[in-house]
């Protein structure tokens, strides 16, 4: 600018207010910011901090939008969570092919898990005295429905070990066990499945049950992951068991029908939200994954008497 001497700075000069005096700088440091700088700036600053509120405000609503979805989600009834346990899937993939012991979840309360409400549970234990997949009187005290693989690991072992100390269980009228497929370790296991129920159309069910989770158990506790079933070994094992009509069994493992009923169990299981094995329902609770025997038996022992206690032995939830 120039000296006063020669008359007003242009902005004085066109009527326009000053808040500093000439020559002096402006800006939000001033006392009385009175001039057009200093109330653009101040606009300025109001609007940043309402936008600034207007965006706090929406991601508070948005958090709470989220936590009500989340709070009102449906529960679909049992849903398996299983710690340090491979979870196996459809595609045949799993993290580990080697059984280890304890590996079941475990919640303050135990291993065994309670659903929200009972009707799932109560829905799965058939107590059909025509069902020949089930071990046990059909008035016994307590049902436990068993969900397995016939490949995978985890199930074999319970088959084979904690399976054989329920031995008494079942024969005394304590406890009855009723198996249901599912084949999640691909296409073979879904075979293996027919295979088993080729076996029971001639009455070894049982005897067959118990070979394939053998070899299973046999391959995962050497390291060979999961044994193949195909054709020629599941006609060989129906050879071992004593299946007399060899032709018959090999039609029934290409039948249409028996298949449609594998893969529908499979889908009922899984909209139950059962997607790892093994998977038990023992009274009114459920079990997700593998426990050894000195674990297991006890509880289904504290399930006996707490359904005696309740009065509901020997009868549907």
């Amino acid at each position: 600018m120039t000296g006063a001497s020669s008359g007003q700075p242009a902005e004085q000069a066109a009527g326009q207010p000053i808040g500093e005096p000439a020559g002096q700088p402006m800006g939000h440091g001033s006392a009385e910011p009175a001039g057009r700088e200093a109330t653009t700036s101040r606009r300025g600053l109001i609007i940043a901090v309402v936008i600034l509120l207007i965006a706090v405000i929406g991601l508070a609503v948005a958090l709470v939008l989220t936590l009500n979805d989340r709070d009102s989600a449906p529960n679909a009834g049992p849903t398996p969570t299983v710690a340090a346990q491979p979870t196996d899937d459809p595609a045949g993939e799993t993290a580990s092919a080697e059984p280890s012991a304890g590996t079941a979840e475990q919640t303050p309360e135990g291993p065994l898990q309670y659903p929200d409400s009972i009707e799932p549970l109560a829905a799965e234990q058939h107590r059909d005295a025509d069902d020949p997949y089930a071990f046990g009187d059909v008035d016994a005290d307590i049902v436990i429905v068993e969900y397995a693989d016939y490949r995978c690991g985890y199930c074999a072992l319970w088959a084979t070990t904690v399976k054989p100390a329920l031995a008494e269980h079942i024969a005394d009228g304590r406890v009855r066990l009723e198996f249901r497929d599912m084949p999640v370790l691909g296409e073979e296991s879904v075979t293996a499945a027919i295979a088993a129920r080729a076996a029971g159309e001639q009455g070894k069910f049982a005897e067959y049950q118990d070979a394939l989770f053998s070899r299973t158990a046999e391959a995962a506790t050497t390291g060979g992951g999961h044994p193949s079933f195909d054709e020629d070994s599941l006609v060989e094992v129906a050879t071992e068991v004593g299946v007399a009509d060899l032709a018959a069994f090999r039609e029934a493992l290409g039948s249409e029908e028996i298949r449609s009923d594998v893969l529908a169990l499979r889908e009922h299981n899984a909209a139950l939200g059962i997607s790892g094995t093994p998977f038990f329902i023992i009274y009114d609770g459920f079990l997700s994954g593998f426990l050894p025997a000195e674990q297991f038996v006890p509880l289904v022992e504290d399930q006996v008497s707490k359904a005696q206690a309740d009065g509901k032995a020997g009868m549907a939830l």
